[in-house]
């Protein structure tokens, strides 16, 4: 009877060790969501951080009038990849809102890949209404972002951003300097719109040159 005992007292304590551990390790495994949503299209990205600067199990869940069309464990690049949420706006959300004037709400999930300086990029989805799925296409932004900006007036939004090209292309990074680009989505495409906004590049473009000769003139 002693030696039953024993037993039962031994496997008791091997239990609450293991029950111990595992809330540890839940209360370490911090789970966190990131939501947008337009009309009746929802999107969330969930994931895990075990560890600060650590990231796992991201997943893209798009739900169109309650019902789930899309959900899927998205790729990483490595444990630091890891989802930002508005990079326009520096909001944690997804922007959910339509690109192309089709009346059909983008998704636009934006990312991290960890580092000093480097990089962010787009995941952004279109829902084709003959397949009924959503089609992707991923868009790099290096060392910079965008904004989202109507520059045109038009109704739909523009992405003002930097020509990521220029980093390192004629000094150290931290002194780099990036003119402006400027894209546009279309039937599930980026296409650069830059040239079109001439006057916004010649501003844009006067501001650099302003700030190399301020600190040119500094160092005399």
């Amino acid at each position: 009877m002693m030696i039953t005992i024993r037993s039962f007292s031994s496997q008791s304590l091997i239990c609450l060790a293991l029950l111990s551990a595992t809330a540890v390790f839940t209360q370490t495994a911090i789970a966190e969501t990131i939501t947008g949503q337009s009309g009746n299209v929802r999107a969330e990205i969930s994931y895990e951080k075990p560890e600060e600067y650590q990231y796992k199990n991201v997943r893209l869940k798009i739900i169109r009038a309650g019902k789930t069309v899309l959900d899927q464990k998205l790729p990483q690049e490595d444990e630091y990849d890891r989802p930002v949420g508005n990079i326009s706006e520096q909001e944690n959300n997804l922007p959910v809102q339509d690109l192309d004037g089709n009346k059909e709400p983008e998704i636009i999930t934006d990312f991290f890949t960890g580092g000093a300086h480097c990089c962010t990029y787009s995941l952004i989805y279109r829902y084709d209404s003959k397949s009924q799925k959503y089609i992707k296409i991923r868009h790099e932004w290096g060392n910079g972002g965008y904004q989202l900006k109507d520059l045109d007036k038009d109704g739909l939004p523009e992405f003002d951003s930097r020509d990521d090209r220029f980093a390192y292309a004629f000094t150290a990074y931290a002194a780099s300097a990036y003119p402006l680009q400027i894209w546009r989505y279309r039937q599930g495409k980026m296409v650069d719109v830059t040239r079109s906004y001439p006057k916004l590049i010649f501003n844009h473009a006067s501001e650099l040159w302003q700030t190399y000769t301020q600190a040119t003139a500094t160092r005399r």
